[in-house]
């Protein structure tokens, strides 16, 4: 069973950005969208809102899947929450990190890579129910 106070906090971590949308540092969110767009990973005729829209519905889907990162050089923990295409990456304090598709989603995401996978985000919200 995942630790309750790990649960809690992705659980709020979800609600906020699904309430109130990501929230990027200062400049972050134009700086990571426009990277999206020149490594072609969004269309050209998206807007921001597009991109921030994608991120909301990765974390919507009951079956994205959610991961904890975390290495001793970080000074926060890191929650990743992906749909085996795209992740988002998000710090504890509910700040967005990034959203982009890895190369290779599995691997990306994989053990030896430092993640700890939490369970789906159906699992994580009714975990110990």
């Amino acid at each position: 069973m995942l630790n309750t106070e790990i649960r809690k906090l992705v659980i709020k971590i979800l609600d906020n950005l699904i309430e109130d949308g990501p929230q990027w540092k200062h400049g972050m969110d134009i700086h990571h969208f426009n990277k999206r767009k020149r490594r072609g990973h969004l269309p050209l005729d998206w807007s921001l809102e597009d991109y921030n829209q994608l991120i909301v519905n990765i974390v919507k889907e009951l079956d994205s899947e959610t991961n904890l990162y975390f290495k001793e050089i970080f000074k926060q923990r890191y929650y990743v929450i992906g749909d085996k295409y795209w992740i988002d990456i998000i710090g504890e304090d509910g700040i967005m990190e990034t959203a982009f598709p890895p190369n290779n989603y599995s691997k990306y995401l994989s053990k030896d890579e430092g993640y700890i996978f939490l369970g789906t985000v159906q699992e994580v919200r009714s975990d110990g129910l």
